[in-house]
């Protein structure tokens, strides 16, 4: 091969990062498969080909809450209930509130107004604690949810919040780091040899400079808004084809599109939000379902046709970037095990969607349930995650065309995105008989 290329391709994608709390200081995991170094950078997704070989603590669980089940179900009025007396005791939150006694999925939500009981239900099964404290199925590997995430969830959509609410993350150049970019690409004299790309690569990446990372809806600092940011980070570098999880029918964006649009500069975006087809419920919505796919990636037309109802007419479609959004959306189940926190990521959609089915779906009004001890926020204050405040730019060079690609986008969960669409009123009750024991808060 020749040392002298007349055709070159970048490519920018996001490193994240940011200033994390004191807890964070030792470099350690924070959420399953992204890390965060000593100065706080958010800099490297694992991985994950066999999730079996994952190892943690097995906190100390009776044999009930150890058995798998197919449909566990969980009282949250009586949760509710329950853990407000551990908060008010200042008393330790056992295990099996603080992980939901097992559950790693919502499948349904149901309303019972005789009782005033709000019940979801799942399948659920024993679990391991990793270092980070993320909890993982003892048995399928499958991500634990979380009651924090749950709190976060119901706070992000409390009582009389407005129906056009929406929990979104974006990571967005500055213009100050366009201008530069563009003087660096008009100093740049073809052909390029070989002993150039790392220092080209390096003065685009200073060039560009940080990025920002915005979150909407949600605290900076919850989980909720750290995961929907680390998901993002690995989507990126998927498209980037920096992170390449080895998922047949998958190929980066960076692989698949032809590069020969000389010159040019695309930016690229691409949104995860919750799939269109996520509920239906009964005609007297008191039982809700949710479908087996929650999460879609969008590309940028479709994302502007879901969330305005029309596409800019100055913006031209690239067929590129919706195949890699569909590609992914079909390869989501795959990549999840392989790449975490997008397991994460469908968690946050799962718990945001219950949340929306309480305020905006009427399943709360009910059975007359505020939520209240939930959405305290001077009782309890979540845990603090150092979600990035800012994102340096990665430079990736191919040799093939002469094109430069910006990976944007984020995640968006809107209520409207959920229940604007029509609903089936042919949605089975699973089978459900409520304890007599008040204190029994989920059962089998």
């Amino acid at each position: 091969m020749s040392a002298r290329w007349n055709l070159f391709a970048v490519c920018l994608a996001a490193v994240l990062a940011a200033t994390p709390p004191l807890a964070a200081q030792q470099g350690q995991q924070i959420v399953q498969g992204v890390y965060i170094d000593g100065k706080g950078v958010l800099n490297s997704v694992r991985l994950i080909k066999r999730p079996s070989l994952l190892r943690g603590r097995e906190p100390a669980l009776n044999e009930d809450v150890r058995r798998s089940s197919a449909q566990r179900k969980i009282s949250l009025t009586r949760l509710e209930r329950l853990w407000i007396e551990h908060v008010k005791n200042r008393s330790s939150v056992p295990d099996e509130m603080r992980y939901l006694a097992g559950l790693y999925r919502i499948d349904y939500v149901v309303v019972d107004p005789a009782s005033g009981e709000v019940i979801i239900v799942g399948p659920a099964e024993g679990w391991i604690v990793l270092n980070d404290g993320t909890a993982i199925g003892a048995r399928n590997r499958e991500l634990i949810l979380k009651l924090d995430d749950l709190i976060a969830a119901l706070r992000a959509f409390p009582p009389g919040c407005p129906p056009q609410k929406a929990v979104w993350c974006s990571i967005d150049p500055t213009e100050e780091g366009r201008r530069r970019l563009r003087a660096a690409l008009a100093q740049i004299r073809q052909p390029v040899n070989r002993g150039q790309i790392r220092r080209l690569a390096a003065v685009l990446k200073q060039a560009f400079g940080p990025h920002r990372v915005v979150v909407s809806g949600v605290p900076r600092e919850c989980g909720i808004a750290f995961k929907m940011v680390g998901a993002d980070y690995a989507m990126k570098a998927v498209a980037m084809g920096v992170v390449r999880p080895g998922v047949r029918g998958l190929r980066s964006y960076v692989e698949m599109v032809p590069l020969r649009q000389a010159g040019t500069v695309k930016v690229q975006r691409w949104w995860f939000v919750p799939d269109e087809n996520l509920l239906s419920c009964t005609e007297d919505k008191t039982v809700w379902k949710l479908s087996s796919r929650r999460v879609r990636l969008l590309g940028d037309s479709d994302f502007q046709i879901r969330t305005s109802g029309e596409q800019d007419p100055f913006h031209q479609p690239d067929p590129w970037n919706r195949r890699f959004a569909e590609q992914f959306t079909r390869s989501f189940p795959k990549l999840k095990s392989r790449l975490p926190v997008l397991d994460a990521l469908e968690n946050v959609f799962d718990l945001l969607t219950l949340a929306v089915i309480l305020e905006h779906g009427g399943a709360a009004a009910l059975v007359n349930w505020d939520r209240s001890g939930f959405l305290d926020e001077d009782a309890y204050s979540l845990r603090s995650y150092p979600t990035p405040e800012y994102a340096e730019t990665l430079v990736n060079i191919r040799v093939s065309g002469t094109r430069l690609t910006t990976p944007l986008g984020g995640a968006r969960y809107g209520s409207n995105d959920v229940l604007g669409g029509t609903f089936s009123g042919d949605v089975e009750r699973p089978p459900i008989s409520i304890p007599d024991d008040p204190n029994r808060w989920w059962w089998d």
